[in-house]
């Protein structure tokens, strides 16, 4: 299992054209040793998040394109979103929703996907 968490992404919401600011916890279960650099998985997400579209369609979009090409045996995201527009028009709180999708081993085997949400939510970030 591969995971990188937290990856930061930003955008505008489709609604309110207002900032988004989008943290991704994000794994994979390559199959026969096909990989993608740590890198690349980032900048796929941002260009992703380029585009104005709201939470659910954008997690869903991400797991669609990297199952596709990838051809992973499992692939998850968690995405945690801070929607400003909330934040500052509306009812100005700070809640933050989160949205997840799950294919493959993640959605086939509980043990997987809870080894994945495990380490998804108890990530201690690194400071260099």
């Amino acid at each position: 299992m591969i995971i990188q968490n937290p990856i930061r992404v930003y955008s505008l919401c489709s609604h309110h054209m207002m900032p988004i600011i989008y943290d991704i916890a994000f794994a994979y279960i390559p199959d026969k040793g096909k990989q993608i650099g740590f890198s690349k998985i980032v900048r796929i997400l941002r260009y992703i998040a380029k585009r104005q579209m709201n939470q659910e369609d954008f997690t869903q979009e991400v797991v669609d394109l990297f199952y596709s090409k990838l051809k992973p045996r499992g692939l998850a995201i968690v995405v945690s979103r801070i929607h400003l527009c909330m934040k500052m028009r509306g009812v100005q709180c700070d809640v933050i929703n989160k949205t997840s999708a799950v294919k493959g081993d993640f959605k086939d085997y509980e043990k997987t996907r809870d080894e994945f949400l495990t380490l998804a939510t108890n990530f201690n970030h690194l400071i260099i």
